[in-house]
């Protein structure tokens, strides 16, 4: 298995299993990883997901250089239809490539996040980095433009921070990647877990419909103009807000208890 969905409590833990080989995407881990998002995003039981790399080096080194060059063949891709060619790809098949979880999602950023994986971990909601983590977006450096990468980096640090990863092609460190707010917290290699799962812990003690209606807005809103965001907004409001979890929390804001959330 190149990936391992493994559901603790209101947790789900997906780890990126392939630590010989740094963790790099391959076939397999694209496959896997499509099937763990969608476990997690159907579980009613899961409302946050805190992804992670094996091993003590990498987060994920990027695409798996061994099949470069490769011819994409039929069967190792999903089922497309008849006719259908490499160019048609569907770029939705990972969250990295546009598939949609609202649930919220932290990279727990544990060695090198490089190329394809630094897309990745840019596709989570929230990043805490290991003091050992790197990051970069070497692919210039061999003469391949980097394209989600290019697409999700603006929007996660600005466009001249972004540019610098992007262009450049070289490493940052873990405190570079904090300045540019890249990651939202540095901390001991040997702390990062257990503080992903403090985060994971907190987000998961809010109401899971108002959590997953506040992030589809900051996400579709950045395409919108304001007046639609505002509309799209102010509908969805209502929706949740006529849950069994919206009127319990306004009972135990009353009461002056802990709100006892279930997800209806």
């Amino acid at each position: 298995m190149a990936v391992r969905y493994e559901p603790q409590g209101r947790v789900a833990w997906i780890t990126l299993d392939r630590p010989d080989a740094l963790n790099t995407f391959d076939r397999a881990m694209h496959n896997e990883l499509h099937d763990a998002w969608i476990a997690f995003r159907d579980d009613p039981d899961a409302w946050v997901a805190v992804v992670t790399g094996a091993g003590d080096r990498a987060f994920s080194a990027g695409a798996d250089v061994r099949g470069f060059g490769q011819q994409v063949a039929a069967d190792d891709r999903r089922p497309m239809g008849p006719g259908r060619h490499m160019w048609e790809t569907r770029y939705d098949w990972d969250l990295q490539g546009g598939l949609e979880v609202w649930k919220p999602t932290i990279a727990a950023i544990n060695g090198y996040c490089i190329g394809e994986g630094l897309t990745f971990a840019l596709a989570c909601d929230l990043r805490i980095a290991s003091a050992r983590a790197t990051f970069a977006y070497p692919e210039v450096q061999i003469g391949i433009p980097t394209i989600a990468g290019a697409i999700r980096a603006p929007r996660v640090v600005g466009l001249g921070a972004a540019l610098e990863l992007l262009l450049i092609g070289d490493r940052i460190d873990a405190r570079r990647a904090y300045d540019m707010g890249l990651v939202n917290k540095v901390v001991p290699h040997e702390d990062l877990l257990a503080e992903a799962g403090r985060w994971a812990e907190r987000l998961a003690r809010n109401a899971p419909q108002a959590v997953a209606a506040t992030k589809e807005v900051a996400v579709r809103s950045q395409a919108m103009s304001f007046a639609d965001a505002l509309r799209m907004g102010e509908a969805m409001r209502k929706i949740a807000g006529s849950t069994d979890d919206a009127r319990e929390g306004v009972r135990a804001f009353r009461e002056k208890r802990d709100p006892d959330y279930h997800g209806v």
